[in-house]
């Protein structure tokens, strides 16, 4: 199947998004190996996705439902003894390239900045997602439930991600894991997540569900922007 010729768009009648919607899960059960990023295997995930973005746009353009996941590896302990490579010169800093945007503050510490934030911007049906959680079964999980039991509307999560951000641009470390990587094929959409106080998310579409797949790479990005409490 033509993943290009799936799509959802406005004035169609209820019974034609009937007959496309059965077809959803063989498009998202099909394997796909594209390097490092291929179709998501979890059927109820990818759905509850798509289905949710897809109530939430009346009059939105024609849009694809294009479902990705990209493996977040859990970062390994990264203390080694001095290398000489860097003999004269300043060791890496962390939340850089050199590091692999490791993030400068434990997860714990940032957890408490994001949550006060979210105290004040977010409502608390949807504060369960205010945290930098970079495991990708763990946030399949988190959106699952949110989505399925339709306790936080998605018009919060710009406020989500602004609180993640802190007010910071951390597209660089997005587009070095590969967010904006052309197999996604939402071109820099996903960036805007990368970047919600610079790029205003007026909208949410069903490339958005792309990004939401990637959810762990976002939230590893924000995490390790943060450099200072």
């Amino acid at each position: 199947m033509e993943f290009s010729n799936f799509i959802i768009g406005p004035g169609k009648e209820e019974s034609e998004l009937d007959e496309e919607t059965e077809i959803i899960p063989q498009f998202l059960s099909s394997s796909l190996q594209l390097n490092s990023i291929s179709c998501p295997s979890d059927n109820v995930m990818a759905m509850h996705i798509g289905f949710t973005l897809h109530s939430a746009i009346n009059r939105s353009a024609d849009r694809k439902i294009l479902m990705f996941k990209r493996s977040m590896k859990q970062r390994s302990d990264l203390r080694r003894s001095p290398n000489p490579a860097f003999h004269g010169h300043p060791l890496p800093l962390c939340g850089t390239a050199e590091l692999g945007y490791k993030p400068c503050t434990s997860r714990g510490v940032a957890d408490k900045l994001f949550q006060s934030c979210c105290n004040i911007y977010v409502p608390k049906e949807c504060r369960s997602l205010c945290v930098y959680e970079t495991n990708q079964n763990a946030t399949r999980e988190l959106l699952i439930s949110i989505l399925r039991e339709r306790k936080c509307s998605l018009e919060y999560l710009s406020s989500i991600l602004y609180c993640a951000s802190q007010n910071r641009d951390n597209r660089k470390c997005c587009t070095h894991l590969n967010l904006n990587d052309p197999q996604l094929q939402v071109g820099s959409r996903c960036l805007r997540m990368c970047d919600p106080t610079g790029t205003a998310i007026e909208q949410i579409t069903m490339e958005d569900a792309t990004c939401m797949y990637n959810w762990n790479v976002i939230m590893y990005c924000h995490h390790s922007g943060i450099r200072e409490m």
